[in-house]
């Protein structure tokens, strides 16, 4: 009667997890008994044509699972270039200089804290990032909500071509996250959990300074200074972030590191765009037939 592999994707459709959500029951860790899942209505083709559509389901799903696969491979080749070039952070081999971060920039600019809807915006309408603009390390700028334009008093701090981000505020494993706008969005404003960080130029160069502070052990350095009595959500202070001590290679090593990330990045740009319409691909076939 009931085909597995169209069970299996039937239990990630929406309908289906709002419905178990909706019926959940438990304050601190909401749960569904198997009675209610066992009531749940599941509409049911006959056998062939569940078939056909867990094939079709199958297909797309190893698509968007390809992409991300993919995805993941361009971060290992810039860590690849990075550990080559540079060597591990953590022992230095290589004897770089170690350097305040405080010393090796011009400022830190943070942004407003505003509200918000989820929507487009309109012609005129300013928009303020979310987190989660930067968390995957590349700069998403569809990434927004729209605040009520008249609580846009303060100075407004846009985002301009070349601005090295940083969120300061996330989940442990997040928090910290380092992305590049590789274009000016005059209409997109930066919230308070997000810093735009002014290199100084002749000592450290945006590419590299974003790869360093992604490193694990450098993350680790810095993660730990992160307060916050929830693990959900941690603050980094702009005094400890300049107080991160961290290697300083010859600036003309940092620009050929610069030419080769930015390559990569273009390429992963086009693989997101590409992940993205896998993943909607995927979800709208989800929602097709089971609607």
């Amino acid at each position: 009667m009931l085909d597995s592999r169209y069970l299996f994707h039937w239990a990630k459709s929406e309908g289906f997890v709002k419905d178990m959500v909706a019926r959940a029951t438990g304050a601190n860790y909401p749960a569904v008994s198997d009675k209610t899942v066992k009531t749940s209505l599941i509409p049911l083709p006959p056998l062939a044509e569940q078939e056909r559509i867990a094939d079709t389901l199958d297909k797309a799903d190893a698509l968007r699972r390809k992409d991300q696969k993919l995805l993941q491979k361009y971060d290992e080749l810039a860590q690849s270039i990075f550990n080559e070039m540079f060597g591990d952070p953590k022992h230095n081999l290589k004897g770089w200089d170690i350097l305040p971060f405080g010393n090796l920039i011009h400022g830190i600019k943070a942004g407003t804290s505003l509200g918000g809807e989820d929507r487009e915006l309109l012609p005129g309408e300013f928009g303020v990032l979310k987190i989660s603009a930067v968390t995957s390390g590349v700069f998403k700028q569809e990434e927004y909500k729209v605040p009520v334009q008249s609580e846009i008093v303060k100075e407004k701090v846009t985002v301009k071509k070349d601005d090295l981000l940083f969120s300061r505020a996330n989940t442990r494993e997040l928090v910290g996250a380092v992305a590049i706008a590789e274009d000016s969005y005059p209409n997109l404003m930066l919230p308070d959990k997000l810093w735009r960080i002014d290199l100084d130029p002749a000592q450290l160069r945006k590419y590299y300074c974003r790869a360093i502070l992604t490193d694990k052990n450098i993350r680790y350095h810095l993660t730990k200074t992160a307060t916050g009595t929830s693990g959900s959500m941690l603050n980094i202070s702009m005094g400890k972030l300049k107080d991160l001590e961290i290697p300083v290679p010859p600036i003309e090593l940092q620009e050929e590191f610069d030419a080769l990330s930015k390559r990569i990045l273009v390429q992963k740009q086009l693989l997101e765009k590409s992940s993205v319409q896998s993943s909607s691909l995927f979800t709208s076939l989800l929602s097709s037939y089971f609607s």
